[in-house]
């Protein structure tokens, strides 16, 4: 992913850069290991301009999560706790 980034690196503007180009490696790697049955959260979260903050996105995951829980549980079929948590990416 490093090709993708045009570097002009200007003394005062260094570390808000390279902090900005870290967070959205962390982003794309954390959409990256998420659950299948949470592509539409990670399609949209991927079609905002300017891309949201680490937090957004971890915050804009764990309420579809959570809304689908509440839509999609059945009473006779409880869903654990630990399972299908957006949490529970995969580390590559």
């Amino acid at each position: 992913m490093d090709m993708f980034y045009t570097l002009s690196w200007e003394a005062p503007a260094d570390s808000t850069q390279y902090n900005k180009m870290i967070e959205k490696d962390r982003i794309f790697d954390f959409l990256h290991g998420l659950n299948p049955d949470l592509d539409e959260v990670r399609g949209r979260i991927l079609g905002t301009k300017p891309l949201l903050s680490l937090k957004e996105v971890f915050s804009e995951v764990r309420r579809e999560e959570s809304r689908q829980k509440v839509m999609l549980q059945h009473p006779s079929n409880p869903v654990l706790p630990h399972y299908n948590s957006a949490l529970a990416s995969v580390k590559l």
